[in-house]
């Protein structure tokens, strides 16, 4: 209120002069045509700017230039950055830090203050970054370049001389018309400038983005962008200009800046243009590289997976025999002659380039299958030897579970058992010869094998070949003499088809009890009988070990109520049977 009324003494202390000064001119008949609409005029635009001028707070008047300086040597800071003249950024920053720290002994609570230390701060960060430097300086201390502690008379002397040489070389301070004010519509104006302008700075900042991949936006559209806001620019600070030309400001300083700002994109654009291309023919190049490396992994991961990785999975396989044991060796055994070396070799020099595991890989190729069959394709190669490993051992423990059944096996399969064992270690060999186990089975197996051929011997030897049973029929002899020939004569015993089957001899028949009846009517009566014998006989492939096989039968009259305790015999069948010595058997 004590503002105001000191105006309107101001105005009326002015009209009161002008109507003295009219008055003793007409009556002193000095002047001859008084042009009173045009004093009018200039006594209300005194009045006018006198009451703007006392109403502006002298700190506010102190700071404004100081401020917009900051912003237009922040801006250019930050062009300069994005256009690759980091140096120069670096010390256009250091300038901005002294006149923020002015901004802030004049008037600490200036309402731009806290955006000018957020920007600073902000392009700091970045250019430090770009220059590879530690961004430690900016984190140090939390508080603003403009906030923080004078630590010494000497650093506050450098900030305030650091201020002064910049105020030096800005157009402001030399110009005729850097006190003057724009008036209200060119300052609008101005600032739908900046507002666009901002625009022209992110997509440079966008164009140096796309140089590492991390924009996806091509950078050629922003440069369209950037030349379609050129002319947009001009056009706005084209009218500024007038607005300013119309109160006799039209060389104000800010409006040069503008225009400088303007003219110096094409150049910035064209260069930082070509060094996006440079960058992006440099990658094109080598994203050809990685597309060819990942089409040779993939290839051959494939290739392996459907041939050996799927089945060698690194566990041993499920089988009762060693025909599908001995398929899985031959593959390994093919994959490791022929395509080991070449799978290690890609998988090393892919490794090289690009990581050792599937997460670096994927970064690096920006390919997620590729981290995945290189992942895949390592376990391949990994399980391979596992597979060796695991099969190795478990036929080995089988070989040994094997062994430990042997007391428990019938007298003819025991025998054929310890070759079949043996096999299995052999194979098992094949698979892992270094393997500790294999070694160690390997070794104590022919001492094994006879303590369990020494207790079969025992038993074999124990066994006796009797003559006919006290209770079998009176006529035993003729009945095992007549079953003796039935047996050689037998399609399926001496006559059989010799085809796949190994030979032997028939040796004895002994009747080992009486006739009983094998089957009955619905009557009771019988319709089949039966007579116990006991059957010798030996393989060509025993007689070396002068083994003979006993059977124990029981040999069938043919079906009816015709049927008698007498020949012919029928058919026979086969109950217990066991080793004996040939020897005993007559």
């Amino acid at each position: 209120m004590k503002i105001i009324k000191r105006n309107t003494q101001k105005s009326i202390n002015i009209v009161a002069t002008f109507i003295v000064v009219s008055i003793l001119l007409i009556l002193t008949n000095s002047v001859s045509a008084i042009d009173f609409g045009g004093i009018a005029k200039k006594v209300a635009k005194d009045v006018v700017d006198e009451v703007d001028k006392s109403n502006e707070n002298p700190k506010q008047q102190d700071t404004t230039a100081l401020v917009k300086r900051a912003k237009t040597e922040l801006r250019a800071a930050e062009r300069k950055m994005f256009g690759g003249k980091k140096e120069e950024a670096a010390e256009q920053l250091q300038a901005v830090k002294g006149l923020l720290e002015e901004i802030e002994k004049a008037e600490p609570e200036q309402k731009d203050l806290k955006y000018l230390n957020s920007k600073y701060v902000k392009i700091k960060k970045d250019l430090d970054k770009r220059m590879g430097k530690s961004s430690a300086a900016t984190v140090k201390s939390k508080t603003t370049p403009a906030t923080q502690k004078r630590v010494s008379s000497r650093k506050t002397t450098s900030s305030r001389a650091s201020s002064r040489e910049v105020s030096e070389k800005t157009p402001a301070a030399s110009s005729g018309t850097a006190s003057a004010k724009l008036p209200y519509h060119a300052k609008q104006k101005m600032k739908e400038f900046d507002n666009l302008y901002r625009s022209v700075g992110y997509s440079f900042e966008k164009m140096e983005a796309a140089k590492s991949g991390k924009t996806t936006t091509s950078p050629e559209k922003h440069a369209e962008t950037i030349k379609e806001i050129i002319p947009k620019l001009q056009s706005i600070l084209d009218e500024a200009k007038s607005e300013a030309d119309k109160k006799g400001v039209s060389d104000h300083p800010d409006l040069k800046d503008c225009q400088a700002k303007i003219d110096a994109i094409p150049a910035e654009l064209k260069k930082v243009s070509g060094e996006v291309k440079a960058v992006q023919k440099e990658k094109s190049a080598e994203s050809a590289g990685i597309a060819a490396d990942i089409e040779t992994l993939n290839k051959e991961f494939n290739r392996l997976r459907d041939k050996i990785f799927n089945k060698a999975t690194g566990t041993a396989i499920y089988y009762n025999d060693l025909k599908p044991v001995k398929e899985l060796l031959i593959k390994i055994e093919d994959y490791d002659k022929n395509d080991r070396k070449n799978a290690e070799k890609i998988l090393t020099d892919f490794s090289a380039k690009y990581g050792s595991t599937q997460d670096e890989v994927t970064k690096k190729t920006d390919d997620s299958t590729a981290g995945w069959n290189f992942e895949n394709f390592k376990k391949g190669i990994e399980n391979v030897d596992k597979t060796k490993t695991a099969m190795a051992e478990d036929l080995v423990n089988k070989a040994g579970q094997k062994i430990g059944s042997l007391g428990n096996m019938h007298d003819f399969y025991r025998t054929k058992q310890h070759a079949v064992i043996k096999e299995w270690v052999v194979t098992a060999e094949k698979f892992d010869s270094e393997n500790a186990k294999v070694k160690q089975t390997k070794d104590s197996l022919n001492q094994e094998l006879d303590v369990d051929l020494k207790k079969l011997l025992k038993k074999i030897k124990e066994q006796k070949w009797t003559d006919n049973d006290p209770d079998a029929p009176s006529n035993a002899k003729q009945l095992a003499k007549t079953a003796l020939e039935w047996f050689k004569n037998s399609p399926d015993w001496g006559k059989r088809e010799q085809q796949g089957k190994e030979p032997y001899e028939i040796l004895d028949v002994v009747v080992t009890g009486p006739w009983s009846v094998q089957k009955r009517n619905i009557l009771g009566e019988p319709i089949m009988y039966g007579l116990p014998v006991k059957l010798a006989i030996q393989l060509d492939s025993e007689k070396e070990k002068g083994f003979a096989r006993v059977f124990i039968l029981t040999l069938r009259t043919f079906e009816g109520r015709e049927a008698k305790m007498e020949p012919p015999f029928e058919y026979p069948t086969v109950g217990n049977s066991y080793y004996i010595m040939k020897k005993e058997v007559k």
